[in-house]
């Protein structure tokens, strides 16, 4: 079982959050975008790809709801 805080976890939120983006559900998407955007903060710095990647994520959804 990972630990609440893993990069792994954090991509799994990520691609749920994605998906749900796609199905315009903007509402749970950006619940799982935050919980990865959480999840990213705590394991990689600011600059990392990842976390501009749901920064940029967040941005598009926050926009549509």
């Amino acid at each position: 079982i990972l630990p609440s805080t893993h990069p792994d976890l954090g991509t799994s939120y990520y691609n749920t959050g994605f998906l749900c983006m796609k199905m315009e559900d903007y509402t749970r998407a950006m619940s799982f975008l935050k919980l990865a955007h959480d999840i990213f903060k705590q394991n990689f710095p600011s600059n990392h790809k990842g976390v501009e990647d749901i920064n940029m994520l967040i941005e598009l959804v926050g926009q549509n709801l």
